[in-house]
């Protein structure tokens, strides 16, 4: 992180995009004073070969300001000037306020289909698709909503299988992230999913007995 800072100018606008927590105030501090921003998408690709990037599903893809991390006084409500000209260019974005809300969403999602077909080595359809998959996949949101809802990054009345449900048909033909790092020998996002997840858990004593076996089987 030092080394992309000290390229960076001291005014400079950095969007993060990333579907992962535990990283925020590290990467603030670094940053220290840039004006930071984070971003999350619903749209879906994989690549195929070294040239090709396939979209599997053409979702949204949302920006915002997280306050409390960065402990400014600037207005979190509307896009910075250069952000807006900048993005207008763009199809289907959006700037929102409350993006934490977004964030803590895809993060609670990824906690489950990215583990999972990362282990089973299968496309996100399958989770929902195969009889002894769904099993446990059912077994693993329950397990992640119940701790998410614990830690305020679920809320609302929808159940976390049903959101989980929804993108794997969305995004049927698409490879995780999580996925597609496994199979090029790279670092995952693994020990901020489901390893963030396990740490939070941890501080409020309670225990993820399935996110645990996976995330073992999946680092060792």
């Amino acid at each position: 992180m030092e080394q992309i800072a000290d390229g960076l100018a001291l005014d400079a606008e950095v969007v993060v995009k990333a579907n992962v927590l535990g990283f925020e105030h590290q990467l603030a501090t670094v940053l220290s004073g840039r004006l930071l921003m984070r971003g999350v998408s619903t749209s879906a690709a994989y690549r195929q070969g070294k040239e090709d990037v396939i979209m599997a599903s053409q979702g949204e893809t949302y920006l915002g300001r997280i306050g409390e991390i960065e402990n400014t006084d600037q207005n979190l409500e509307h896009p910075s000037p250069f952000i807006e000209s900048t993005l207008c260019e763009l199809e289907n974005w959006s700037w929102k306020p409350q993006i934490e809300q977004r964030i803590h969403r895809k993060f609670c999602i990824n906690c489950v289909i990215n583990p999972l077909t990362a282990l089973l080595r299968c496309k996100n359809g399958m989770l929902v698709q195969r009889d002894e998959y769904r099993v446990q996949t059912e077994g693993l949101a329950s397990e992640v909503e119940a701790v998410a809802r614990m830690l305020e990054l679920w809320s609302g009345e929808e159940a976390l299988i049903s959101a989980v449900t929804t993108v794997c048909h969305s995004t049927a033909t698409n490879l995780s992230s999580t996925l597609q790092d496994i199979l090029a020998g790279r670092r995952s996002e693994l020990p901020f999913l489901t390893g963030e997840l396990l740490k939070r858990a941890n501080k409020i004593g309670v225990a993820m007995p399935k996110s645990a076996d996976l995330l073992n089987k999946l680092l060792r």
